[in-house]
């Protein structure tokens, strides 16, 4: 452990082409900032001040504690006024970095472009599914689209059911076009809704005095298909869970999701479906 945290002592941030301001004028009321000069910047990005321990006969130590203090640029994201870059990023530490690959990337590219359009004054923006694959870098299966569509639906569910993101769905995309060859290029033109979670929102209206987030929800689903996911996001359940509420299969309830119902619907099985979707949000859900 000790080995592992001195290694983190060593990294370093290199800032380059930053630009250093200064006041200029005679008196405080005319003073003037300007731009003087770019330079480049070093700095650690963990510092270890302290270490605790007991000593050894060897004349080593076994450290039992130690203090750390992050570098004074690093510690400009962490505690000043770009902090808000680290809210969701945090979250992607919780991520395991070899079977959770897809959510780790997306919670890092989302937070950090949440932030970038902070002063748009909307949080809902689109994202390209091919974007967000860019974000996660993977390329789309040609042999198999199918797999890499249902991976990027997995980790969105995953984020929603963690509380990073508040709701997700397709913006701009025809489900009728799967049944069509060569539909992975039309579906990696489409756009996906992200909805950020109130935690962004009310921190970044406070960002500045001008700056406030349009409460903007996503648009009320229209096919069934669409009622189902959002019906489920909102209750955040997997597929599993809610098929099982509702009494059919995974398989056929991912079928449903996506449009392709395979059969036609009995009159039983859309009373179930009826009744699922107009289930009240119990507190335990």
């Amino acid at each position: 452990m000790l080995q592992a945290v001195s290694r983190i002592q060593n990294l370093w941030l290199h800032l380059t082409a930053l630009e250093v301001y200064q006041y200029t004028g005679i008196s405080l009321r005319r003073r003037r900032r300007k731009a003087t000069t770019e330079l480049d910047v070093q700095s650690r990005v963990f510092t270890i001040t302290d270490l605790l321990g007991r000593t050894r006969p060897d004349g080593f130590m076994d450290v039992e504690r130690f203090i750390f203090r992050p570098g004074k640029v690093f510690a400009h994201f962490l505690f000043g006024p770009g902090r808000q870059t680290a809210l969701l990023s945090a979250k992607a530490l919780h991520y395991d970095p070899y079977r959770q690959t897809w959510e780790k990337r997306l919670v890092r590219y989302l937070s950090y472009q949440w932030r970038c359009k902070a002063h748009a004054g909307d949080a809902l923006q689109p994202f390209r599914v091919v974007t967000l694959l860019d974000a996660v870098g993977v390329h789309v299966n040609e042999r198999k689209p199918s797999e890499t569509r249902t991976r990027l639906e997995k980790a969105l569910d995953a984020l929603l059911q963690d509380s990073v993101i508040a709701a997700w769905q397709y913006d701009r995309w025809d489900e009728g076009l799967v049944s069509q060859r060569g539909w992975a290029q039309h579906w990696l033109q489409a756009t996906i809704l992200i909805e950020p979670p109130d935690i962004i929102r009310e921190t970044y209206q406070r960002l500045a005095r001008y700056e406030t987030f349009a409460k903007r929800g996503l648009p009320s689903p229209k096919t069934l298909g669409d009622q189902l996911k959002a019906r489920r996001q909102e209750l955040r359940l997997s597929q599993l869970q809610a098929a099982e509420q509702i009494g059919i299969s995974p398989s056929y309830l991912n079928r449903l999701e996506q449009g392709n119902r395979g059969r036609k619907i009995t009159a039983a099985l859309q009373h179930k479906l009826d009744a699922w979707l107009a289930r009240p949000v119990m507190p335990q859900e």
